[in-house]
């Protein structure tokens, strides 16, 4: 019973890991698509009015406006990135813990006498 809990516990903290990097993925998603657009229109404006932007001397505004989008980009998927590192971590490393603090907890049990070891090997 003891052990059953915290194996429960365990993995509720999974799916709260698996449930918090879905809604990072899905923002990080929508952002990068939102500033993908942008970018593609800055660029479209910059070639298509390449005589007007000269004319205005407006290439070094053109370069900036590209250059923050694509920092936007990267920031954007740098937290995609540490996202997943941290899921990854999570899950994998919270199956080994786990794995850890049953054979802890099953121990513990089988030396006070409460649990077999015969059952202890079945719950493992």
């Amino acid at each position: 019973p003891s052990i059953t809990w915290r194996v429960l516990l365990m993995l509720a903290l999974v799916m709260l890991c698996a449930e918090w990097y879905g809604r990072v993925t899905r923002y990080t998603g929508r952002k990068t698509q939102d500033i993908l657009a942008e970018l593609g229109r800055v660029s479209s404006e910059a070639l298509q009015l390449l005589r007007t932007v000269r004319a205005l001397n407006a290439e070094d505004l053109h370069r900036r406006l590209f250059q923050r989008q694509n920092d936007i980009i990267n920031d954007t998927q740098r937290q995609r990135g540490v996202a997943l590192g941290v899921f990854s971590a999570a899950s994998n490393g919270l199956g080994v813990l786990l794995q850890m603090v049953t054979l802890l907890i099953g121990s513990s049990a089988v030396l006070a006498g409460s649990m077999t070891a015969e059952a202890l090997a079945t719950y493992l």
